[in-house]
């Protein structure tokens, strides 16, 4: 294709722009192959995968897509595997150190963000630049994955989330006077054991909510809105998975599992319902009888 090009007197001399061209066309296919790779290689690593409400995947650009953690580098593969849009990630720091392997990532979408345990004691957590890469990113209409949580932990727990998928947001909307109609698409991953091989994975979209809902409040008190924003993607988060409260209630709460699917066997969708309800049983019981609630594993 390139051979019949006649933009140059001289061919061996392009443009930075046709040079630029050709390396984001170049991406943009590497994108869409990466994207195909896992689709392939999770189909035969995980016995089945579930998306609930796959039609919120074809929300337009730009958007924000938010998950929990539970399986460290998997979860942010396993979200944007079926999403239409083309996403920059945030991803932590220490994946980076190693220069060889930080220059590919970054030649792949990803933006390093510093955690407190990738610095040392007394030495400053800066992530100006990160913040500053995924505002620009998200102003030319781009769209961008986060964890809020910022850690990964292997459980069925969604842990607090941290203000910086807020502030990347409002900061970015406040430059364009909140024109860019930044969107945030929250998704929920559950693992039957996201370490073992053959095992299932339910992934429950929801809906998607709009930044513009928080410009009166932010332009306000920032800090208020910013707090709130965090807190409905934390809740989000919470409604599209299983969140067990500690490890003693997910213990419970697998027995019950046990017993039910021994004596009423469901398909993985179904199962995942059904866990869903059981759960909510234990909180309503829980609150309901404070006092005789106690859970033995």
């Amino acid at each position: 294709m390139l051979t019949f090009c006649q933009c140059n007197a001289n061919p061996k001399r392009e443009t930075p722009l046709k040079t630029q061209l050709i390396v984001n066309l170049f991406l943009q296919l590497l994108y869409r192959f990466l994207k195909l790779f896992l689709q392939l290689t999770f189909g035969i690593y995980f016995r089945k995968i579930v998306f609930l409400n796959p039609e919120r995947l074809r929300s337009a650009a730009p958007l924000v897509v938010v998950s929990n953690h539970p399986n460290t580098a998997i979860d942010p593969l396993m979200a944007l595997m079926r999403t239409r849009v083309q996403c920059f990630i945030l991803a932590n720091y220490s994946m980076f150190k190693n220069p060889a392997i930080g220059w590919l990532l970054r030649q792949l979408w990803c933006i390093p963000v510093k955690r407190p345990q990738d610095v040392t004691d007394g030495q400053p957590r800066d992530n100006d630049d990160a913040f500053h890469q995924a505002e620009a990113h998200l102003a030319v209409r781009r769209n961008l994955y986060i964890a809020p949580e910022g850690t990964s932990w292997a459980e069925r727990h969604v842990r607090d989330c941290k203000t910086g998928t807020a502030r990347i947001v409002f900061a970015a909307e406040a430059a364009s006077d909140f024109a860019l109609g930044l969107r945030v698409l929250p998704i929920g991953i559950t693992y039957e054991n996201g370490l073992r091989f053959g095992t299932t994975v339910v992934v429950e979209v929801g809906e998607p909510f709009s930044a513009d809902d928080w410009r009166a409040a932010y332009e306000t008190d920032p800090r208020l809105a910013i707090q709130d924003f965090t807190q409905t993607i934390e809740n989000q988060l919470i409604a599209n998975t299983i969140h067990c409260r500690d490890l003693a209630e997910d213990q419970f709460l697998q027995k019950l599992e046990a017993v039910a699917q021994a004596e009423n066997p469901l398909d993985v969708a179904a199962t995942y319902g059904r866990s869903k309800v059981l759960l909510k049983k234990i909180h309503d019981w829980e609150t309901t009888d404070a006092a005789g609630f106690v859970l033995t594993t």
